[in-house]
């Protein structure tokens, strides 16, 4: 339901402000861009109904209630199992053209990148980012840019676990000592997996030894990425969990004792 306030009126059409859930409204694609998969999966892992901001809505002649801006947020809440009410903007009587010029044109602002708002975040002393930026140095990794570390969302998530910057740091210097310290090597998706796979495991993970046999797959993290991806493919799921099921498959690999067991679905 919306709050009642003041339409300001502009010819044809008027604009009010007030609230919505996001199960109240629809997406028309000829209005919209795809859905970022990315951005959706970053919003649902930090998710904050306070950072949702204020959404556009059209709500057309049929009665329809059009997302015009805000559908990446929507689709994070959701993620996240959230509908709580967010503060929204309402136009009537906007032809698809005006719909569509308007979506344009809120949708120039530049976002905030996650590594800028990181920076922010350790520049306030917030403290699960101080300790991650502190990490982060002492295994120099620089954050943000062209070749730095950008998967912010991922640290922060991991960060988050029982003993979860313990399980960071371990992920974050298998991938440094194998690949190096580019950002390029220190893609999300592996991290989460090692992650979880010394969140499980801990000490009975030989790290040498795991790190000698990533250090002689072809292809390194993209040939990883791409046989998790045909897991994904046979076996549906997460694909951090079939990066998991890689790296266990990698480690266990000529090992006739000690391997790692399998990871229950």
């Amino acid at each position: 339901m919306t709050r009642s306030t003041t339409a300001v009126e502009e010819g044809a059409w008027t604009v009010s402000n007030g609230e919505v859930r996001f199960s109240q409204v629809t997406i028309d694609p000829s209005v919209q861009r795809p859905v970022n998969d990315a951005q959706v999966a970053d919003i649902a892992a930090d998710f904050n109904p306070d950072a949702l901001g204020t959404v556009t809505v059209s709500i057309r002649d049929n009665g329809d209630w059009v997302l015009l801006d805000g559908q990446q947020r929507l689709n994070g809440a959701e993620l996240a199992q959230y509908d709580g009410a967010v503060n929204c903007n309402f136009y009537r009587g906007l032809s698809r053209q005006q719909e569509a010029a308007l979506f344009r044109r809120l949708n120039t602002r530049r976002p905030v990148s996650a590594p800028a708002l990181f920076k922010v975040a350790v520049t306030e002393g917030e403290p699960q980012a101080v300790q991650i930026n502190d990490l982060l140095n002492v295994l120099g990794i620089r954050v943000g840019g062209t070749g730095g570390f950008n998967a912010i969302a991922v640290a922060r998530r991991v960060a988050s676990w029982e003993n979860g910057m313990i399980d960071l740091r371990w992920a974050l210097d298998v991938c440094a000592n194998v690949w190096g310290v580019e950002g390029k090597h220190l893609d999300g998706r592996v991290i989460e997996g090692l992650a979880l796979l010394h969140h499980r495991d801990g000490a009975a993970i030989d790290v040498e030894i795991l790190r000698a046999k990533l250090a002689g797959r072809k292809a390194g993290i993209s040939g990883i990425l791409g046989e998790a991806r045909t897991v994904q493919g046979l076996r549906g799921g997460r694909l951090v969990i079939a990066v998991v099921e890689v790296l266990i498959g990698t480690y266990n690999q000529h090992m006739r004792k000690n391997g790692l067991p399998l990871w229950e679905r």
